[in-house]
């Protein structure tokens, strides 16, 4: 549903870039108000959207400076009356939420900037604060996001950098390809930097530090596709410029190829793109070589290699590294996950029980979202701990019943109702 509103946004951003018509800019606030909906990680791209429509005006309007910043306030409006408008008339006063169930992340990071947050152990033992945590977590996630997009999709995100410094030198209106490019490149550097950086503020409370999240921005693989095709539509740099490009993609590929599959988790919940592949071996380096082969052979040879890489190199990467990645689920599915178990135990011996006097504690949002979503209640709250954590009276003073999942314990009077393998499902004795 994320990925076909995306999808959506996308479409009438550009439809509105070619019309020229300021009011249709509502429209796109309003479309990517609905994804937010759907999921609220589409607020991400607001900026990106309201920064388009305010340089297509800008350009459509001979330089007037008023037009696009009209532009951008209309595409924020249609944003807040759909997200708000539309999220409270599903929700009530919970769809005023803006980031729906995930707390306020404005109140976190204020601790974080104070120095208050939690601290949290390092793999080297050490002690780090909320901030530092923070600031480590998101800088070296960019440089692995970054990385990632130039071995998928090098030359066209690159290619978008050039188009939008292009446009703003140039007085004459953007064109319909320009216009692709520009928001390709807007919204992919924009999200690949607050994915970063979101990564590393929720490992204040889950640790993040080994996920790499391209679900958040994968339905930008259609627009790679379509952006690679358009390569030969444009006069390519001089080679210095070539070589320097060249260099970053080969170094790129080749870096990431290799410290990915070594260094994080390959779970399908954070990339639909790269599990398969960095479970495949060398493959993954292979890969990379290929991807390395064909940006050199654009170096020296532009003309044949924009061809090569939009119609071959591009498609051939995406349609390896997918059907990988569904081999590989395949071969997985049917696994039975300790918290899958505790969600169906938990539906069955908690029936009838209000949803808002449940709690369910565990270590990652994966595995107490899930449960939650076995137990199929509103209102449930929950708790993410540490391993080994010992949970006080005080954390659940207002539920009767907790699901611990893993290596967690409890300082309070209960009475276990049933347990499994990595679960419990207790009642608390007042």
């Amino acid at each position: 549903m994320y990925f076909a509103a995306m999808t959506g946004v996308i479409l009438v951003a550009l439809w509105a870039a070619d019309k020229g018509n300021w009011q249709l800019w509502a429209l796109v606030g309003l479309a990517l108000g609905v994804a937010a909906l759907v999921k609220p990680h589409a607020i991400f791209m607001l900026p990106a959207f309201a920064v388009f429509s305010g340089v297509i005006s800008y350009k459509l309007n001979t330089g007037r400076w008023i037009s696009g910043l009209r532009s951008a306030g209309v595409t924020v409006f249609g944003f807040v009356v759909a997200k708000f408008g539309l999220g409270f008339l599903f929700a009530g006063t919970e769809g005023l939420k803006l980031f729906g169930g995930y707390s306020s992340p404005v109140d976190a990071l204020t601790e974080v900037v104070n120095n208050q947050a939690p601290q949290l152990s390092q793999d080297s033992g050490s002690q780090a604060s909320g901030f530092e945590l923070v600031l480590g977590i998101a800088s070296g996630h960019l440089i692995m996001h970054l990385a990632a997009i130039l071995m998928i999709a090098g030359l066209p995100v690159l290619l978008s950098l050039r188009v939008m410094l292009s446009v703003v030198r140039k007085p004459e209106p953007v064109g319909p390809v320009s216009s692709l490019f520009i928001l390709l490149g807007l919204v992919t550097f924009s999200m690949i930097s607050v994915v970063a950086a979101f990564e590393g503020y929720v490992s204040l409370g889950d640790d993040h530090s080994d996920r790499l999240i391209l679900r958040y921005y994968e339905f930008l693989i259609p627009q790679f596709l379509i952006a690679g095709l358009l390569l030969p539509r444009f006069t390519d740099s001089k080679l210095a410029w070539r070589a320097l490009q060249g260099s970053l993609i080969i170094g790129a590929s080749l870096f990431f190829s290799i410290f990915y599959p070594t260094n994080f988790d390959q779970q399908y919940a954070d990339s639909s793109t790269l599990p398969g592949l960095a479970a495949s071996g060398g493959l993954f380096i292979g890969i990379a070589v290929v991807v390395s082969a064909a940006v050199l052979y654009w170096i020296f040879t532009p003309e044949e290699g924009n061809v090569t890489m939009g119609r071959f190199i591009i498609p051939l990467f995406l349609v390896v590294s997918l059907a990988l990645s569904q081999n590989n689920l395949i071969s997985i599915n049917g696994t039975q996950a300790y918290f899958d178990q505790a969600g169906w135990t938990s539906r069955d011996v908690l029936e009838g029980v209000p949803g808002d006097r449940i709690i369910v504690i565990g270590q990652t949002r994966t595995e107490v979202f899930t449960v939650k979503f076995w137990i199929d209640e509103p209102n449930i709250k929950d708790l993410l701990a540490l391993e080994g954590s010992v949970i006080p009276a005080g954390n659940v003073t207002e539920s009767d019943y907790v699901v611990t999942l893993g290596n967690i314990e409890v300082d309070f009077a209960h009475e276990v109702v049933t347990e499994g393998e990595g679960f419990k499902v207790i009642k608390i004795v007042r």
